[in-house]
């Protein structure tokens, strides 16, 4: 047998040319049926993994979904819950001019508050929370301009303060918008996230000995938050509508959130900011919404109260424990491979279960305050899927 690059005779049984080292044609067919077999088994077990991950996607989808329609069940609706979060965004990259921004602050007093029979029954499409978030980030940008690029640490009390913000009164924002009611103006709206943010403190701080930053803490910070919001709004005049309990509860849980934090983050490390602003999504601000959206709703289904305080002291309590696997994954090393350690660390897999599940309850909350603002103007109640128009 000649070597098929040098021609050269090639002795009984070689596996190489002698003359140039080139393998034999063999040990090069073998080779590459080695090669190919390699192949099939890790396309295999690509395909298995996928498969996998498939049927896990699917199957948090159903489960997400279930409990969504048995909290509906609970809240007094009936039937399937739409869960369509991109109602949330659709109207964000829109242009919308100044003056549309105006006419949504105009609200809240005698002149501009619509009778029950005229309040907007359509779902909503909020936007100027984006607007708000873009303000608070442009100014968290120049703070930290300020101290890491001029080195000026003047500005570093401001920059964990406008951290602190940055979510929280976006997220208050949001529910100011999908207030359908229109009850309550936004410098009232404002004096709830202060006023209520400090009282949620004072009601925790005899306790404070009792836990700290532990699940025994984070029980108390939001038995304080209810309590606040059972007193609250009666007081506040306001009570009978549930999308204005969730606006008040996001208020009190957003100042909690600012108030017990900025002093957490002055001088703490990146990671630990990022992890404090990231929760804000799922964590004071929005289980105050859902405390105060179940408070007012119980005013006309008792029996919707304690499931959802029940799931706001579940929800509080794992956000101050790590489940393993869950809490030490980080979000971005799961999708990409990798990301920037201090943000890898502040957004775990935990921390989004745990928002997925906050905003399930609201979303469920939100249908059944529209579904409450259609009886009161006369409609059939709606079906928890169907957009009241």
């Amino acid at each position: 047998m000649e070597c098929k690059r040098c021609g050269a005779e090639l002795p009984e049984g070689s596996r190489y040319c002698p003359t140039c080292g080139e393998p034999a044609a063999e040990d090069v067919a073998a080779s590459a049926e080695c090669a190919e077999e390699k192949s099939d088994v890790a396309d295999a077990a690509a395909g298995a993994a996928k498969r996998v991950m498939h049927n896990a996607a699917v199957a948090a989808v159903q489960g997400v979904q279930a409990a969504a329609d048995r909290l509906n069940e609970v809240a007094g609706g009936s039937g399937h819950v739409e869960l369509r979060f991109g109602d949330f965004f659709d109207e964000v990259f829109k242009k919308h001019g100044k003056g549309e921004a105006e006419e949504l602050f105009v609200c809240g007093t005698p002149s501009t508050t619509p009778a029950p029979g005229d309040v907007s029954r359509e779902w909503p499409h909020p936007w100027l929370y984006s607007r708000v978030f873009l303000v608070l980030l442009a100014a968290l940008a120049g703070l930290w301009a300020v101290t890491a690029v001029i080195e000026d640490y003047s500005g570093s009390a401001g920059f964990t303060l406008v951290a602190s913000l940055l979510v929280n009164v976006t997220m208050v924002t949001f529910f100011f918008e999908t207030n359908a009611p229109r009850n309550v103006s936004f410098p009232l709206a404002l004096a709830v996230f202060l006023v209520g943010g400090v009282l949620a403190m004072l009601a925790a701080a005899p306790f404070a000995g009792f836990g700290g930053a532990s699940v025994a803490g984070a029980l108390v910070g939001e038995a304080a938050k209810i309590a606040v919001l059972a007193v609250a709004l009666p007081r506040l005049g306001r009570g009978d509508w549930a999308l204005t309990g969730m606006l008040v509860g996001a208020a009190v849980g957003a100042g909690y959130s600012v108030f017990s934090g900025v002093g957490v983050e002055a001088g703490s490390a990146g990671a630990t900011i990022a992890s404090h602003v990231l929760s804000a999504l799922g964590y004071h601000a929005a289980l105050g919404a859902i405390e105060g959206g179940a408070l007012a709703l119980a005013r006309v289904r008792r029996g919707a109260l304690a499931p959802f305080l029940g799931l706001c002291l579940a929800l509080a309590a794992l956000w101050n424990v790590k489940v393993p696997i869950l809490g030490e994954i980080g979000l971005l090393d799961a999708t990409l491979g990798t990301g920037p350690s201090w943000l890898s660390g502040a957004l775990t897999l935990q921390g989004v279960a745990l928002t997925v599940a906050a905003w399930v309850a609201i979303v469920v909350l939100l249908h059944r305050g529209l579904a409450q603002v259609n009886e009161a103007a006369g409609g059939a109640p709606a079906a928890p899927g169907e957009r009241v128009a």
